[in-house]
């Protein structure tokens, strides 16, 4: 902090207003290109999710596929293989559609609204 004198309350006030004058100035210069970097980091995050979503749809819809041309195999219908693969293709199947549209959401946000999506990154922090 400067050192400076401070004998009156005006003193204190001007030497306030300037402080607070270049905080605001280093913020007008900081802040555009932290909200470009942030828009740039959840534009390849979302991306990723939205790939690693679609990638467990078509891996669980697989499972699926392998676990009934399995059961065509056999005379008498499902084994403990089949089964177990096709609840596990349907579970994980349908947890990766509720994150391909919540990554999708995200996606279109970070896209198409990036002011909205600030808005609501920054509703995050107020809360």
């Amino acid at each position: 902090m400067d050192k400076i004198k401070l004998d009156s309350l005006s003193d204190y006030a001007n030497f306030l207003i300037d402080k607070v004058k270049e905080g605001g100035d280093f913020l007008k210069e900081q802040l555009p290109p932290v909200i470009n970097e942030l828009l740039l980091l959840e534009r390849i995050e979302s991306s990723i999710y939205l790939v690693i979503s679609i990638t467990g749809i078509v891996v669980c819809s697989y499972l699926v596929r392998k676990a009934y041309s399995l059961s065509l195999k056999k005379k008498y219908g499902y084994g403990d293989l089949e089964v177990t693969l096709t609840v596990i293709g349907v579970l994980f199947g349908m947890l990766s559609v509720i994150w391909f549209f919540i990554s999708l959401h995200e996606v279109i946000m970070v896209f198409l609204a990036p002011k909205l999506y600030i808005l609501d990154y920054l509703r995050g922090f107020l809360k």
